[in-house]
């Protein structure tokens, strides 16, 4: 028959081993949450519609967008990617009842015989990069 002392002293022993055990779950974890946060990024795109011209892709951006493109040295055009230089920022603004807009002329290296002159295409800019951790850190804030 176990008595209370022979139930602590069994108890004392395993209590090593589930604390080994308890601290190397949580070093696991810890470890697979760091390599996640660090190899995969959240990408906000601002999408837009550009229009092919011989070797370079005339874009109507609205005013308020105009740094996003002049920040960046890629976009994404039917999910690849491509390296841009921006041409020419036309000083004559587009005013519109939805906004005021500005020409920007990139040029892109458009080897693909898909894009002909006149086709429209579905451009992508990334606006702001964020890791997981931060992704989730803000939707406990409630921020977007």
């Amino acid at each position: 028959m176990l008595t209370v002392n022979d139930y602590l002293l069994q108890y004392q022993r395993k209590l090593p081993k589930m604390l080994f055990l308890w601290l190397m779950i949580g070093a696991f974890i810890t470890v697979f949450v760091l390599i996640i946060n660090n190899n995969f990024k959240l990408n906000d795109y601002y999408q837009i519609n550009g229009i092919v011209k011989e070797k370079n892709l005339s874009i109507l951006v609205p005013f308020e967008r105009v740094n996003t493109i002049c920040q960046n040295n890629y976009v994404y055009i039917d999910e690849y990617k491509y390296k841009y230089q921006i041409v020419s920022i036309n000083e004559e603004v587009i005013r519109d009842v939805t906004g005021i807009y500005q020409e920007v002329l990139i040029e892109v290296n458009l080897n693909d015989k898909n894009f002909i002159d006149n086709h429209i295409v579905r451009l992508q800019f990334i606006v702001k990069e964020r890791t997981i951790l931060e992704y989730i850190f803000n939707l406990i804030k409630g921020e977007s």
